[in-house]
């Protein structure tokens, strides 16, 4: 189903670019949400399912409070490491020879050069196709 409606909406979304794209993408969740909640006969409804996993790591639970932190800080604390760790990832692959091959060699905060990627020759089909396969 969600591979049918990215081939739906894929010839639209690949021509959009920036602020376009992300006011598209914004609208389709709000839809989605929208017939998630209202057509309970395809979805049934919004309470239907398991409920949510307890947060664990390494054996100890984050959802209790301990002698040192609360319940929130210590997702706080656990959301914080992932952000710097991912970060740190992200900017290593902006910076390893993969990224600069996709982002180009002065992608950053002050621009640089159009990405390779964007005159490789791949057109709008094949960008269906993949947008498709994400879904």
């Amino acid at each position: 189903m969600a591979a049918l409606f990215g081939v739906l909406v894929a010839p639209v979304a690949v021509r959009l670019r920036g602020l376009y794209l992300a006011i598209v993408t914004l609208g389709l969740v709000f839809l989605g949400e929208h017939v998630f909640r209202e057509w309970t006969s395809l979805t049934g409804g919004p309470g239907v399912g398991r409920p949510a996993a307890v947060p664990e790591l390494f054996g100890v639970r984050l959802d209790q409070d301990n002698a040192v932190f609360t319940a929130a800080q210590q997702l706080y604390l656990l959301m914080f490491v992932l952000l710097v760790i991912f970060g740190v990832l992200a900017r290593n692959l902006v910076r390893s020879r993969v990224g600069r091959a996709r982002w180009g060699r002065a992608a950053g905060p002050s621009g640089g050069t159009a990405p390779p990627s964007r005159h490789s020759g791949a057109g709008p089909y094949f960008a269906s196709i993949f947008f498709a396969m994400a879904t």
